[in-house]
């Protein structure tokens, strides 16, 4: 069994509201997580299905077979923030901290076979006005 760690940095998400979504996806095997998450009413569930979309195709890359992976560890942590300000009566001010999550979901799967096979290059057909070029010669 192979781990594969994938991040997604600085989602406009607060960590508070990911988490809601993360503690649904843990432990599931990648497709049946791929399958929940459009299912989840959160803004968050769409960033968490960008990500595993993406460490999917990084596990793939790694010669992972895709059908036998599964959500080792999810959690999302606390990025940077916007500092804002809103003014308030009496001419007073509050801050507002608009924040941000970074995501890491670790993938565990076995090598396979079925995952993807080195390209091959086409070989190229000549085209009428190359044949034609070679008949007059």
């Amino acid at each position: 069994m192979i781990e594969i760690q994938h991040t997604t940095r600085s989602i406009r998400v607060a960590p508070r509201k990911m988490r809601l979504v993360v503690d649904k996806v843990r432990h599931l095997p990648a497709k049946d997580a791929m399958a929940l998450l459009p299912l989840i009413p959160k803004r968050g569930a769409i960033h968490i299905q960008k990500s595993l979309k993406a460490a999917i195709e990084a596990a793939k890359d790694k010669n992972l077979n895709p059908d036998t992976l599964v959500i080792q560890r999810i959690y999302a942590d606390e990025g940077t923030a916007l500092k804002r300000i809103i003014s308030r009566s009496r001419g007073r001010a509050t801050g507002i901290m608009k924040k941000y999550s970074h995501l890491t979901i670790v993938l565990k799967g076995e090598e396979g076979s079925s995952a993807r096979a080195p390209k091959r290059r086409v070989q190229a057909t000549p085209t009428e006005d190359a044949q034609v070029a070679e008949e007059e010669k």
